[in-house]
């Protein structure tokens, strides 16, 4: 019953809040919220951010208006707040490599987490193969900045791994099948914690995948990380492991690719 009212009652709150009621608006939503899965948080609750947003811009004595004032349990809306204000777009080698030191914080920040707990000389050899990755053919970058913060919240990127190549050090043969075609390799698809479960890194990834030649997509995952389980939710499969020195043994995990027209 709750799904059913909701587009009711978030056209209220987005009524409200482009009315000017902006604090009764964002209460009111948080309110919805409050009731509504995490799973059913949809493009009607977008909307209301967007409008948010929109209001915000038009107040310069209010840059923020109900935010703090509702406190923690109107945080959902402000996590909304700024997917509306994210802004995506693909990058090729030459202009991802002036983002060398932004991709570096963000690698550092998010693999400081569990259960990946890198440190420096991780964060110094991520530096050193993004260097080499920028070198290589169809390299492409999906990423999505705060337009407020102008901060880089998430990335996707990947390059062309030539036919008869495979990710290395690996534990045992791949597929053959896999092994002689070419593959988009994706080194890294990285998120900042706050902006998770609300579908950007969904959104890069597949801005990353979208209209490449290669028949596959390949890229290792960590298989006590919450990453391997979305993965395997979006289809991608199990073909190997990968043993690397500094880290413990990676999923080898590929993804069928539709033939690009």
């Amino acid at each position: 019953m709750a799904r059913e009212r909701t587009p009711l009652q978030m056209h209220r709150a987005s009524c409200l809040i482009q009315s000017g009621h902006v604090a009764d608006g964002l209460r009111y939503a948080a309110d919805v919220l409050d009731e509504l899965p995490a799973d059913q948080h949809n493009a009607l609750l977008y909307e209301v951010a967007r409008r948010v947003v929109a209001v915000r811009r038009r107040s310069d004595a209010e840059p923020r208006p109900a935010i703090c004032e509702t406190g923690w349990r109107y945080c959902p809306l402000g996590r909304l707040l700024a997917m509306a204000d994210l802004k995506y777009d693909l990058l090729d080698a030459d202009q991802a490599r002036a983002l060398a030191g932004e991709m570096q914080e963000l690698y550092a920040e998010v693999y400081a987490e569990p259960p990946y707990e890198e440190g420096p000389e991780h964060v110094a050899q991520f530096r050193r193969r993004f260097r080499d990755q920028l070198r290589q053919s169809g390299f492409s970058l999906a990423r999505a900045v705060d337009a407020d913060a102008g901060r880089l919240v998430g990335a996707a990127y990947g390059h062309t791994m030539p036919a008869g190549e495979w990710m290395e050090p690996r534990v045992g043969e791949p597929p053959a099948d896999l092994l002689d075609v070419p593959k988009l390799m994706i080194p890294e698809w990285m998120v900042r914690k706050p902006y998770r479960g609300r579908g950007v890194g969904r959104r890069l990834l597949g801005m990353l995948l979208d209209g490449r030649p290669e028949p596959y997509a390949i890229l290792a995952s960590n298989p006590a990380a919450p990453a391997r389980r979305i993965y395997e939710r979006m289809g991608w499969q199990q073909c190997g492991t990968i043993a690397p020195k500094l880290i413990p043994p990676m999923d080898v995990l590929v993804l069928p690719l539709p033939r690009s027209s």
